[in-house]
Order: structure tokens, then C-alpha cells, then sequence
């Protein structure tokens, strides 16, 4: 009897167990599915960093390639990429330029494709290599930047690899529209330039922090520009006179910058046309003439039309503050300056409500339509009379 309801026991017991399997097998499958449509129904999640995969450095020739594909731009929206360095093998201690100039370009053609409109940088120094050969073609190395970005330099300096190369551009905007560069410090090889001999450019006068060349809507806005072996800043055409088609940049404008130490310029204006140069201190530009702090340069059949030069403070300058030896159309007013105001081939200049400290305004033969008014003159500083100009 006993045995019998034992082993009746055993049985209810096995059946309870068998119902709990059951009962567990089903609710886990519950949750299973539970957490699938979770995943399904939730959005994917956009970003723009994932875990860093080292890249190997890109022979000098190739062009460099993430190790990994970043996040595309999200739909919809103003988008900000920072540039992941280690995917694009670019160094930020200031080393390997090669390396480090072919992946800024390679980030910055990436996140153009992918719809970014403003690319920002980490903090560091990056040092670009410039191997651009010919001076009087546009420039080809460098970190050249492409249409419709907005570099945000946020506080990093691209300097230039030191070498013996009468040329180089740290930045070149070549044939582009609707670029910014913005807040970042450049530094060229001045005290560190190999000035090896050079039928070309014998004076090595060729070095530029950027130069824009044949492009639209370009802001160069709260950059500091210093120590290159020749402008801080070069607007110029595509290198070709414009009866053969060439065309001139075209609403330029140079914003609250500092350029320093420069040899030969601080900007310079070959071709231009709607451009501004306002608000920048510009100062101690000397080594090879003509060594001024804003030049408009007369040059091929290019023009330079409608700029207005403002509320610069220029000093220290070999060759003068600003020389006006082009253009048509321009206006120089509200600069403080330590260093001459020159008019040479050009014609409809305006050059007003300047203050000159200890120099002079000079209007030289073959200018015309001069105007030269309400300009304040400190210490010892004169206007000199104006051949048949008023």
C-alpha cells in the first residue's frame, strides 16, 4: 500500500516538473520575441565615433583610407563631423605630414559625400607636406578643400612641413564656392626654410598660409596666419589670362584675422571681384619685396573690382601698409595704419576716415579718379598732393 502511493507521488511530482519546464520554455519565448520587436520597432542609433581601428600609413602616392566607415551625415540636419584621425591615419603630435595630409584630404572628400557641411578637428598640430611643383599652375598638394565645407580649425595649428620648395599652400581653395576656414593658427617654415637656389623663384617668395584660387564665396574668418616665406593669405585667379577664359574669385572675404611675420605679404589681391578684407591685424611682414601689409597686385589681364579694405590695424611693415596697384571700384576706409597708403595703376579708389600714425597717403602718376577725404593724421604724418586727382 505504501509503495503504491509512493510511486503515485512520484508521478504528480514528475507531471509538476514537466508543466514547470513547460511553463518556462514558453515564457522565455515571450521575452525572446518581446525583446525582437523592441528592436525592431526602436530607430537606429546614428553615430559618429565607433571604437578606433588603427589604419597603416598611406604611401606617399596613395591616397590615405579609413580603416573602418564612420557614421554618414543624419538626414535633415546642419551636421557636424570631427574627424577621426585614427581612421584616416592622420597624426595629431605633429609628425608624419605625408601620412597626415592625404587623410585630412581623404575626411574631407568622405564627409562631403556623405552630406556633412562642416568638418571640425581635434586638438593638436598637424603637419602638412606640399609637394605643389609649378607656381604658376593652381596649387595641387596641400590640404585643398573642397566645395560647400566649413572647416572649424577649434583651436588646432596646421603647420608646414619645413623644406627647399619655392611654393607651398598650407590651405589651398582651388575652383570651389561656399568655403569657411575658421578658427585655427597656421605656421610656415620661415626660420626653418632650406632657401636652396632657384630659377623659378630665386627669392622663395611663393610660400602661402591659403591661397584661393578662381573660387566664390570663400570667409577666412579668425584665423592666425604666421612665418610663411610669402603671404599670409593669396587671392588670385586660375593662373591663365582671362581672354583665354580664366576667371577671378569672387566674394572673398578675410574677417578678424592675425597675420605675422610673413616675408613678402601679409595679403595679397591679384584677382578679385565683391571681396572684403576687414577687422585683421596685420604687422611685422619684411624679407622680400614688397614686403606690404595689404597689396592689390597688377598682374596678367586679371581684375580687381569692388573690395572694400576696413577696419584693419596694420604696423610694422618694410614695404608699407597698403598699396593699391590694381583695381577699379575700391574702397580704403577706417584702417589705423603705420605705414603709407599708396595708389598706383588703378582708378576709382576711395581712401577715407583712415588714421595714419607717423606716414603718409601717396597717389602716384597713372591713377585717376582718386578720392582722398576726412582721413585723421597723427604725429608726423601728410597726404602728398595728387597729380591731377582730387
Amino acid at each position: 500500500m505504501f509503495g503504491k502511493k509512493l510511486k503515485v507521488s512520484h508521478i504528480i511530482l514528475a507531471a509538476a516538473l514537466v508543466l514547470s519546464v513547460v511553463g518556462m520554455v514558453i515564457f522565455g519565448f515571450r521575452l525572446v520575441r518581446t525583446d525582437e520587436a523592441m528592436e525592431q520597432a526602436a530607430p537606429p542609433v546614428k553615430t559618429a565615433f565607433a571604437a578606433p581601428e588603427p589604419s597603416p600609413t598611406p604611401k606617399k602616392d596613395e591616397p590615405a583610407l579609413p580603416s573602418a566607415t564612420p557614421a554618414a551625415a543624419p538626414e535633415g540636419s546642419d551636421s557636424v563631423y570631427v574627424v577621426e584621425n585614427a581612421r584616416f591615419g592622420i597624426d595629431s603630435t605633429g609628425n608624419n605630414a605625408r601620412a597626415t595630409t592625404d587623410g585630412i584630404n581623404a575626411a574631407l572628400e568622405w564627409a562631403k559625400a556623405e552630406g556633412y557641411t562642416t568638418v571640425a578637428f581635434q586638438p593638436g598640430t598637424y603637419m602638412v607636406q606640399c609637394t605643389w611643383s609649378n607656381r604658376f599652375d593652381a596649387p595641387t598638394d596641400g590640404i585643398l578643400v573642397p566645395s560647400g565645407l566649413t572647416l572649424d580649425l577649434a583651436g588646432a595649428t596646421f603647420a608646414i612641413e619645413p623644406s627647399s620648395k619655392p611654393q607651398y599652400a598650407i590651405f589651398a581653395v582651388v575652383k570651389q564656392k561656399d568655403v569657411v576656414i575658421k578658427n585655427g593658427t597656421l605656421v610656415g617654415d620661415r626660420d626653418q626654410h632650406t632657401y636652396a637656389p632657384s630659377k623659378d623663384s630665386p627669392t622663395h617668395e611663393y610660400g602661402f598660409g591659403i591661397c584661393i584660387s578662381d573660387s566664390e564665396n570663400v570667409l577666412i574668418q579668425d584665423v592666425t596666419i604666421k612665418d610663411m616665406t610669402g603671404d599670409g593669405v593669396i587671392i588670385e585667379g586660375s593662373y591663365f589670362m582671362r581672354d583665354n577664359g580664366d576667371n577671378v574669385s569672387s566674394n572673398v572675404r578675410i574677417i578678424g584675422c592675425s597675420i605675422s611675420n610673413c616675408r613678402r605679404q601679409g595679403i595679397s589681391v591679384v584677382a578679385a571681384k565683391d571681396s572684403e578684407i576687414a577687422s585683421n591685424e596685420i604687422y611685422g611682414i619684411s624679407g622680400t619685396a614688397p614686403q606690404y601689409g595689404i597689396m592689390l597686385m597688377l598682374q596678367l589681364d586679371y581684375v580687381i573690382d569692388n573690395l572694400k579694405i576696413h577696419d584693419n590695424n596694420i604696423y610694422d611693415c618694410a614695404g608699407g601698409a597698403i598699396a593699391c596697384n590694381s583695381g577699379t571700384n575700391c574702397e580704403v576706409y577706417s584702417n589705423t595704419v603705420s605705414g603709407n597708403i599708396l595708389v598706383v595703376h588703378a582708378s576709382d579708389i576711395k581712401i577715407y576716415k583712415n588714421t595714419i600714425q607717423n606716414s603718409y597717403i601717396e597717389v602716384m602718376p597713372g591713377a585717376s579718379g582718386i578720392t582722398v577725404i576726412d582721413n585723421i593724421l597723427e604725429g608726423n604724418s601728410w597726404i602728398k598732393p595728387m597729380p591731377s586727382a582730387e
